[in-house]
């Protein structure tokens, strides 16, 4: 069963090929000659391509439509032979202008993606809201054949749950266009949302989460989705989400606040002939859960809170930016954007230099977080003896 939106995109799909019927437009494709494209995977296997790609097919019964989905796989010397391959399996001329979902297996990834970017950045039909991810498995074709759930069509779920999730700060809701920006940029590294199977059900279904980094078009490493939120906190795109502090005050509290609201400043400042960045990061959060029965809905047990959660995301703030800068060597947190835009003259006279200065680059870390909701209890829960 497809729901939400992809069913009311495919139903609009029918209706309009229905109704171009009824008017005898010269350009009408009759709806079972069309393959169309839900998503694609791409592997590299030798120094071929091996492409997947997942097919709606569109049915009109009496009752309405019904939609399913099936997979071709086809190997080309290029993507676009291996496209053209496909059709010799489909029997019909693939479909692109739907696609929702661009999928790449790590070893392409770590190859390069520049055959791949050119063909879609080529190809009128291909949109650029596509989202584009990266298997953690060892192919890309696994993702594809996961378990659907409850969808009929695979793509079309996993684009759901990008939809339903890409608030929560777990991974960067990357679609073609803006990964096609960023990989341009001068200095800057792109980065793309990890996509894996975990168990559900006697079978394996996709789940999205974590981040890969991307040094100009080729793939160098992996965070997770804590040290994803990192990112995307330095970067100014995080909307929402859950922030779980742990080990709190003697009693070893563990506490889970929702974001309200976060905003994030980058400024880069030169001092005592040194560049530094300082990144000021303002939260506004209320408590979701506390575990343990002690008051903290104190004026005291708040700041107290505030505090511990400032001087706890700071350091892993901190530490995440050592790690991408050590040992992937890629600016996702875009300083040289910042750099650029903020001191351009100063920016000339580094840009050539930046790959060897970014690894070395000071940053100086400060967050201030303010607890405005205690949920609709305002104290902790009381056990009786």
């Amino acid at each position: 069963m497809v729901i939400g939106k992809n069913k009311c995109f495919l139903a609009g799909i029918i209706l309009m090929s229905l109704c171009t019927v009824a008017t005898g437009c010269w350009s009408y494709k009759e709806l079972d000659e069309m393959a169309i494209v839900a998503g694609m995977a791409v592997d590299k296997v030798d120094d071929k391509f091996l492409l997947t790609v997942e097919v709606v097919s569109p049915q009109l019964e009496a009752e309405g439509a019904k939609f399913e989905s099936v997979l071709f796989d086809s190997a080309g010397r290029a993507v676009f032979d291996g496209i053209r391959n496909i059709i010799r399996k489909s029997g019909k001329k693939l479909f692109w202008s739907h696609a929702k979902i661009l999928i790449i297996s790590k070893t392409a990834a770590e190859e390069g993606l520049v055959p791949v970017l050119d063909w879609v950045g080529r190809d009128v039909e291909v949109r650029g809201d596509m989202w584009i991810l990266v298997s953690e498995e060892e192919t890309a074709q696994e993702i594809l054949k996961g378990e659907k759930g409850l969808y009929d069509i695979l793509s079309f779920q996993i684009q759901d749950v990008l939809w339903a999730e890409e608030h929560l700060a777990r991974f960067p809701p990357m679609e073609l266009w803006e990964f096609l920006n960023d990989i341009g940029e001068e200095g800057g590294g792109a980065v793309a949302t990890g996509v894996y199977l975990v168990p559900h059900n006697g079978g394996k279904i996709p789940q999205v989460s974590g981040s890969a980094l991307f040094k100009g078009a080729r793939l160098v490493g992996w965070l997770d989705d804590i040290e994803t939120r990192d990112m995307l906190w330095i970067r100014d795109e995080v909307q929402g989400g859950l922030v779980i502090v742990e080990e709190v005050g003697k009693e070893q509290t563990k506490v889970s606040m929702e974001i309200f609201n976060s905003r994030t400043k980058v400024k880069p400042a030169y001092e005592d002939g040194k560049l530094r960045m300082k990144i000021n990061i303002d939260l506004e959060m209320g408590i979701a859960e506390l575990s343990t029965t002690k008051d903290y809905f104190t004026e005291e047990g708040i700041t107290f809170l505030e505090n511990a959660t400032e001087r706890i995301l700071q350091e892993q703030i901190k530490g995440t930016i050592r790690k991408v800068q050590r040992e992937y060597g890629t600016d996702v947190f875009k300083f040289g954007q910042t750099i650029k835009r903020e001191m351009p003259d100063r920016w000339r006279q580094m840009k050539e230099d930046w790959n060897d200065l970014y690894p070395g680059l000071d940053t100086e870390v400060n967050v201030k977080a303010k607890i405005k909701s205690t949920a609709l209890m305002g104290k902790s829960i009381q056990v009786g003896e």
